[in-house]
C-alpha cells in the first residue's frame, strides 16, 4: 500500500513537471514566433535601406559629374578671360 502511494505521489509531481514544461514550450514557441516577424521586419526595412542607399549613391555619382562639368566650364571660362585679357 505504501509503494502504491508513493507511485501515486511520484506521479502527480512528474504531471506537475510535464504542465510545467508544456508551459514553457508553449512561451518559447511563442518567442520564437515573436523573434521570426521581427527578423522578417528587420531585413524589410534593411532592404529598403538599401534600395535607398543605392539611389543615393546614383544621385552623388550625378552630383560629382556636375560638379567636374561646371569645374571645367569654369577653367574654360578662365582661359578664355584670361586670353581676351592680353588682346585687349
Amino acid at each position: 500500500m505504501k509503494v502504491l502511494e508513493e507511485n501515486k505521489r511520484i506521479i502527480r509531481k512528474q504531471d506537475k513537471h510535464i504542465v510545467d514544461m508544456q508551459q514553457r514550450n508553449e512561451i518559447s514557441q511563442s518567442s520564437i514566433v515573436e523573434a521570426n516577424l521581427e527578423a522578417g521586419k528587420k531585413d524589410k526595412e534593411k532592404g529598403a535601406l538599401h534600395l535607398k542607399l543605392k539611389e543615393l549613391e546614383g544621385k552623388r555619382t550625378s552630383l560629382n559629374d556636375n560638379i567636374r562639368d561646371v569645374e571645367s566650364k569654369i577653367v574654360s571660362y578662365r582661359s578664355i578671360y584670361a586670353t581676351q585679357s592680353q588682346l585687349a
